[in-house]
């Protein structure tokens, strides 16, 4: 009955990050038919069989995560700020057509923004909506110049 972390848990542990333990940890146990959920304490525990065992790879780590986990917005952070983003913007740029890889790209960019939140609510956005994919594109619009 061997488990092997994955998803935060996993990350936490390989990047050796200073983040709380999750409320739900994930596992793989080769003892596991589909999918169990039980508790151990204020802890939750999901066991998974092997065939959802994600990739070695920091994006597929992440896609689990956020798809049986969940957002952990601390956990994102510590590992943003410690990984970059080479590594998420060439899975972006495998699978642009991934929700997943469009999804950690954004927490990426939110999570990370240097401007304050005073200075982004003070500058006008033009968005530009597509229903078909329901996605959105924006960008600042620049102030004009009052005339003197």
């Amino acid at each position: 009955m061997a488990q092997e972390l994955v998803g935060y848990a996993h990350l936490i542990e390989q990047f050796q990050l200073p983040a709380r333990q999750p409320a739900t940890v994930a596992a793989i146990d080769s003892a596991t038919k589909g999918r169990q959920t039980t508790a151990q304490g204020d802890i939750e525990l999901m066991q998974f069989e092997r065939r959802y065992r994600p990739k070695p790879t920091l994006a597929a780590h992440l896609q689990f995560a956020l798809r049986y986990e969940g957002l952990n917005l601390e956990v994102l952070a510590l590992l943003f700020a410690k990984t970059g983003r080479s590594e998420l913007e060439s899975n972006l740029a495998e699978k642009p057509e991934s929700s997943f890889a469009r999804r950690i790209g954004f927490l990426y960019e939110w999570q990370l923004v240097t401007r304050s939140p005073q200075s982004l609510l003070q500058e006008p956005l033009m968005c530009a909506w597509s229903t078909r994919h329901f996605n959105s594109a924006c960008r600042t619009v620049p102030k004009r110049r009052s005339s003197e």
